[in-house]
């Protein structure tokens, strides 16, 4: 039995997927989250800026649910 190739430490996502090492399969799914802050939503978990993210202030525990077709 082989083992699976791991992804270096500090590997560029952006660059391995541009080499077919890796690919981004995210939109294949649907998102939910347990709740959210307006305008802290799936859209900002899913962008690629570094700037915006997924913020929650309900109760926890917090939930990214993923669920693929």
């Amino acid at each position: 039995m082989t083992t699976p190739n791991k992804t270096p430490p500090g590997a560029d996502p952006k660059q391995l997927e541009r080499t077919g090492t890796v690919r981004e399969i995210g939109s294949q799914a649907v998102w939910s989250l347990s709740s959210c802050k307006p305008g802290f939503g799936v859209d900002q978990l899913r962008d690629d800026n570094l700037e915006t993210y997924w913020q929650s202030d309900g109760s926890q525990p917090h939930l990214v649910n993923i669920q693929f077709r």
